[in-house]
């Protein structure tokens, strides 16, 4: 004879299993989530196909959402498996970080190959610069094993960094430099400040040294990095936007070299030069300059590149044209910078 205590736990045992196996109440019941109908209309996507891209503007919801599938995936299956993967940092670095996943996400669940990711459920976050053919292609990457070098409007290609840092294993760069040229790109709070020390010839650039350091002053770090080299320096180029500008001014009272360079500007035309005009090419100075960058890598001109955050960060430097067909460079979100401590 059932009892009105055991109706009642009945009852609440079938509501339980009702929210764990719907995604959409465990998010709103058991996370105490507040959904709006995109949002549920993701997790219904999950629930109910294997494969599931999702297009949609910055700070929208996207990366909140999917943290809720993770944790209803995890409850709702006893031996549930979830990996997630940065996109934009996979793609950059093609298949060989595919691979790298899959040999560890097999070591974690102590098996020696990972079939199951080729059978799993796949969710690709794409922003709204992609494509949903794009997003499918790269679904498609992952389960079918077949991958791309890298992103199709990536400006610097990852074989020209690759080859790179080839050379710079093989041949070690000194900093005995007698003529060499500083770049500082200034930061402040989160961001970090990054300098970059150089020697440039005709034709052939080589990365001396490089440094980072985070806080909300900075300047103190940047002069004892440069000061040892300071005999040798010719130019010290500091980015003018923002903070920049006090930070170069001050580095001038230090008795560097400062040229402020403000990227965000036109470029120089050259009506001369017909279709080459930059101002013709590309939208601002940040374009050319990066451009010019990409030119030197593909025709093998910069040596000593030896740090692997920034090998993914330039791997990360996206482009897209205007409507008048100019060049420009796309916001680097997240970008990271290289991690060695200025000393």
């Amino acid at each position: 004879m059932k009892t009105k205590k055991n109706r009642v736990t009945l009852e609440r045992e079938k509501s339980a299993q009702k929210m764990i196996k719907d995604p959409v109440l465990f998010a709103t019941r058991v996370l105490g989530a507040n959904l709006w109908d995109r949002e549920a209309k993701i997790l219904r996507s999950v629930q109910h196909y294997r494969r599931t891209a999702i297009k949609a503007c910055h700070g929208v919801g996207k990366t909140f959402t999917l943290a809720q599938a993770v944790l209803w995936w995890l409850a709702r299956y006893d031996d549930g498996i979830v990996l997630t993967i940065r996109l934009i940092w996979l793609v950059s670095h093609s298949s060989k970080c595919w691979r790298w996943i899959q040999v560890e996400a097999g070591r974690s669940i102590g098996i020696r190959s990972p079939t199951w990711l080729r059978g799993g459920r796949f969710t690709i976050n794409a922003e709204s610069g992609g494509t949903a053919t794009n997003a499918a292609r790269l679904i498609g990457c992952r389960v079918r094993g077949q991958f791309p070098d890298q992103s199709e409007k990536a400006l610097i290609k990852l074989a020209w960094l690759e080859r790179a840092l080839e050379r710079a294993s093989k041949n070690p760069i000194g900093d005995d430099a007698p003529s060499l040229i500083a770049g500082v790109d200034v930061g402040g709070g989160e961001a970090e400040t990054v300098v970059y020390l150089c020697a440039s010839k005709p034709g052939q650039h080589q990365i001396i040294k490089m440094g980072a350091r985070r806080g909300d002053d900075t300047r103190g770090e940047v002069i004892r990095f440069l000061a040892p080299y300071r005999k040798h320096l010719t130019n010290v180029r500091v980015d003018d936007i923002g903070i920049g500008h006090n930070f170069g001014l001050h580095l001038r009272d230090e008795r560097f070299p400062v040229e402020l360079v403000n990227v965000s500007l036109p470029s120089q035309g050259r009506p001369e030069w017909h279709e080459n005009d930059p101002r013709k090419r590309f939208v601002n100075q940040q374009a050319q300059f990066y451009q010019t960058l990409a030119d030197a890598f593909e025709r093998d001109q910069i040596d000593g590149l030896t740090d692997d955050e920034t090998i993914g960060q330039l791997a990360d430097i996206m482009y897209e044209t205007d409507s008048h067909g100019r060049m420009k460079i796309e916001p680097i979100e997240n970008a990271c910078h290289p991690g060695g401590a200025i000393a």
